[in-house]
């Protein structure tokens, strides 16, 4: 039997959550860019626009002079603001450690509030999950999901990202070891990918079961907050994230596993259960112990498309390429990262699906000349985004979670039928 290890050692606990930053600890921060430039190869807004207020160097004067008072709230201003992306790929690059992602989502919480009714019903929807779970739950029933794969344009990209195919009720998610008990975990759902991912956290489900995890998934547990802070409302999503903490205390957790790499950026960076890590579960499945177990057969190859956040919620390329390397005749391949955001980030798609759908492009080229059958990406968002494309292009290549396909391997097929995104936009299903 292979030896044991300490799977929670290399998992942080969640730290406390992150406060609104006040106005002098901003302007320290953004003093702190030396405007060297180096930033901008790899910002996606920059590479597409070639403009300077497009880029992290760009934004970050622009935040300069917005807290500063010399520059006024205007149209122009928010437009550049609100066209980042968020992908953070500039701190990664930043010789000086910048913290760009506290700076732009400071500035947004200083700027405004969505504007936009339907950015303010979706960001109304996501804080309270059961409502967004009825409001899907109806669009279906009235038959609108079905437009989604018929309507081009927003009004179908809306419809099928609010009203996704429905899966398992959260309360069949939580499962017993099977065989001898390795431990209890929590599995966090969100809001969007409650409904969108319900075949990814049956998939994890089993998978840990099968490994000797009990899953406890409660049913009042809140969305992440990750819409909510990107969007300028801080407050909201600090009150979210005590929601979460409340919810999960008191539990007896070893860990808190996040199928979502955009929720689990979050959950680690802006709080969680204190003395309990939240971790990727992925990454967590990384270093588990597999206790041999032997998984059927999956001859093929998969495209691993690693997502923005997926840096951010500790998951790393070579994780997802050695679990997916323990399927028997499955060859993984990474994407190259050197393409940048795919352009989903978040609600971006919606938001701005012009620039979203320009960003998908050379990921799709990369993916048709990889040969995959299978892109595996661990994201809610680039899964839809990707997808869509695929479809558009008419290229039969599955987007599915890596969970789902070392599920399909070492747990078997789901106990019942849980349908994916819409074949044909990727966005919604019929």
């Amino acid at each position: 039997m292979p030896r044991r290890i300490n799977i929670y050692s290399s998992l942080r606990p969640s730290p406390a959550p992150r406060p609104v930053e006040s106005t002098p600890r901003l302007l320290e921060e953004a003093d702190r860019c030396v405007k060297c430039g180096l930033c901008l190869p790899v910002c996606p807004t920059y590479r597409l626009a070639a403009q300077e207020a497009e880029s992290p160097r760009g934004r970050i004067a622009l935040i300069q002079g917005l807290l500063q008072g010399g520059l006024a709230r205007a149209p122009a201003l928010e437009r550049h603001l609100d066209s980042c992306l968020g992908c953070r790929a500039c701190e990664a690059a930043c010789p000086s450690g910048v913290r760009y992602g506290a700076l732009i989502d400071g500035a947004r919480t200083r700027l405004r509030r969505p504007r936009a009714i339907g950015r303010r019903a979706l960001l109304a929807l996501a804080s309270r999950p059961r409502w967004f779970a009825a409001a899907s739950a109806l669009a279906r029933g009235l038959g609108l999901h079905r437009l989604a794969g018929r309507l081009p344009g927003p009004v179908g990209r809306w419809l099928g990202f609010v009203a996704p195919t429905p899966g398992p009720a959260p309360r069949s998610l939580a499962t017993e070891p099977i065989g001898p008990a390795r431990g209890r975990v929590g599995l966090f759902l969100g809001c969007v990918a409650r409904e969108a991912d319900a075949p990814v956290h049956a998939a994890a489900s089993r998978l840990l079961a099968a490994l000797g995890y009990a899953v406890v998934v409660p049913d009042d547990q809140a969305c992440c907050g990750a819409m909510h802070l990107h969007a300028g409302l801080a407050e909201e999503a600090g009150r979210l994230a005590e929601a979460n903490r409340t919810t999960f205390s008191g539990l007896g957790l070893e860990a808190i596993l996040v199928s979502a790499t955009g929720c689990g950026a979050v959950l680690r960076e802006g709080g969680g259960v204190q003395g309990t890590p939240s971790a990727d579960v992925l990454a967590f499945l990384a270093r588990a112990d597999w206790f041999g177990l032997t998984g059927r057969p999956a001859p093929g190859r998969v495209a691993v498309h690693m997502p923005c956040s997926a840096r951010d919620a500790g998951l790393t390329v070579g994780d997802v390429l050695g679990l997916l390397g323990r399927i028997p005749g499955m060859e993984a391949i990474p994407l190259d990262p050197g393409l940048g955001c795919c352009g989903a980030a978040g609600t971006y798609l919606l938001h701005h699906a012009t620039t979203a759908d320009a960003l998908r492009e050379d990921v799709l080229d990369a993916i048709a000349a990889s040969g995959a059958g299978v892109v595996a990406t661990a994201n809610t968002g680039c899964a839809m985004h990707l997808r869509a494309g695929l479809a558009a292009r008419g290229l039969a290549v599955r987007v599915a979670h890596p969970v789902e396909l070392l599920a399909e391997a070492f747990a078997g097929p789901p106990s019942s039928k849980v349908r994916g995104a819409h074949p044909t936009t990727g966005y919604g299903s019929g």
